[in-house]
């Protein structure tokens, strides 16, 4: 299955194309990136709002092309502003508060009071969209580290998402039918996959088709 559970990279991938002409047209008619820039941390929280209508959109085999194509579009618009991440560095404990203050409701509700309703996906959404406003507020504050290393593996992080997967698979299916017991193989396929990920990696951001399917960024080499 194409949509399955199993093949989450491949689903993320084509709704990247999909934004793909959205995002074109933007760049090219208008000028949304400076105006996301100046929302407030309210107007943050509540886009769980759009995101949990999204869900109803498309949804194929459980997983919802609108909200992921949401989602995607919050990332690349709002929060990847400048100004918007330090809002959330701010109100990291806010945002925390609300992430463990809703799973902790939703938890009693779903397992306890066995409740399934629409009101429990708005939840559901809220919860996971607050952990999203948490990570990101608590990385920028502890995790904003600036080197050779970790500026280079931002600019590979998605790329080797994408590859990773077909990587991994194709390499399992291989190492696992040899016999170098459950630690060998593990070793292996961790090894050999990681390696082969990021010389696939240096190879395609050398060829500017596939750089440019894989949102590869130009730059010198």
């Amino acid at each position: 299955m194409l949509f399955g559970k199993e093949h989450i990279n491949n689903y993320l991938f084509i709704i990247s194309l999909a934004v793909l002409p959205i995002i074109y047209l933007q760049k090219k008619y208008l000028q949304l990136n400076s105006q996301a820039g100046n929302a407030s941390y309210a107007f943050i929280v509540l886009l769980f709002v759009p995101e949990w209508l999204s869900q109803y959109v498309l949804n194929i085999g459980g997983k919802s092309i609108g909200q992921f194509a949401v989602l995607f579009l919050f990332g690349y618009y709002v929060l990847s502003e400048e100004s918007v991440l330090q809002k959330l560095e701010k109100y990291r404990l806010i945002s925390s508060a609300g992430f463990t203050l809703s799973g902790a409701l939703y938890g009693y509700l779903y397992c306890f009071v066995n409740l399934r309703n629409l009101w429990m996906t708005g939840l559901y959404i809220f919860f996971g969209w607050m952990g999203i406003l948490t990570l990101l507020g608590i990385g920028r504050a502890k995790l904003n580290i600036h080197n050779r290393v970790c500026d280079y593996l931002t600019r590979a992080s998605f790329p080797i998402y994408i590859l990773h997967m077909p990587i991994l698979v194709v390499t399992g299916f291989f190492v696992l039918k040899l016999s170098l017991g459950v630690a060998g193989q593990f070793s292996a396929i961790v090894l050999i996959s990681i390696s082969v990920t990021f010389l696939l990696y240096e190879i395609i951001k050398r060829i500017p088709v596939l750089a440019f399917f894989l949102g590869i960024a130009k730059q010198k080499l």
